[in-house]
């Protein structure tokens, strides 16, 4: 994200996902919405000397209590209240209002991350992501992975790299 986004709302947002993903599978396991608000005070430890930092923890802070609010319908409050996914804090808002309003149902989750007018391919990534790592793979529609394909040669090389992984 530094060499691709020359400013650091491209960075900070990267660098608070992967930090969500890394205590989802490898940290203690706690509920969602925990594991994002120590990854957001994390991301402030790291980041908070950028004039951008207030901004960016205003959003996702916005998005956590949205997840929490009785929303009518999902995409009017993201465009609204989130705006469309096409920059990085915006992206990684949307999917985390979208993974903590429906924290156990992976299809909710990505039917509200990508049924907007933004940029709704990276917002349902970078939702699948959080809440894939969260849940592990049996949250995985059945009916999903068997139309998927090469899925047994992904299997493989998952646990290719898990067996890596542990060996370290």
């Amino acid at each position: 994200a530094a060499i691709t986004h020359g400013h650091p709302l491209g960075w900070i947002p990267a660098g608070m996902l992967s930090d969500i993903v890394f205590k989802c599978i490898y940290g203690e396991k706690k509920p969602l919405k925990l594991i994002i608000e120590e990854s957001l005070a994390d991301t402030k430890n790291q980041f908070g000397e950028s004039e951008s930092m207030a901004y960016f923890e205003r959003l996702i802070k916005k998005a956590i209590a949205l997840s929490e609010a009785a929303c009518e319908e999902d995409a009017s409050t993201i465009e609204k209240e989130l705006g469309g996914g096409w920059v990085g804090e915006e992206a990684l808002a949307i999917a985390i209002y979208c993974c903590l309003k429906y924290p156990d149902d992976i299809r909710k989750m990505l039917i509200a991350a990508v049924n907007h007018s933004g940029d709704s391919d990276s917002t349902g990534a970078v939702a699948g992501n959080i809440l894939g790592a969260y849940l592990g793979m049996d949250a995985i529609p059945k009916d999903w992975l068997d139309r998927l394909e090469l899925v047994d040669v992904m299997q493989e090389q998952i646990d290719a790299m898990m067996k890596i992984i542990q060996r370290e």
